[in-house]
């Protein structure tokens, strides 16, 4: 892994398996790109804050139980959509 990357890890009592080995490398390169695009990290925090509510939406939207299928796919769009808003977070 890259030492760039190894530096923005926090302690294992605060990142798992997932954060360092997923989470914290995506976000890193992120972090790359927006800086290369001029984009502030605020605005970054923003974009996060809008597809967090987006994936409340989709949270709400339904469920397996009530929806059938349609509900099932709104729950794993919601999903991704939250660890997306991580990421970038």
């Amino acid at each position: 892994m890259n030492d760039k990357i190894l530096a923005t890890i926090k302690s294992s009592e605060t990142d798992d398996w997932a954060d360092t080995r997923i989470i914290r490398p995506l976000a890193y390169w992120g972090a790359i790109f927006f800086a290369r695009l001029g984009i502030q990290p605020n605005t970054v925090t923003i974009i996060s804050m809008i597809i967090g509510v987006l994936s409340a939406f989709f949270f709400v939207r339904g469920s397996y139980f009530y929806e059938g299928v349609s509900g099932l796919w709104a729950n794993l769009v919601a999903i991704l959509l939250l660890v997306w808003a991580g990421i970038l977070d």
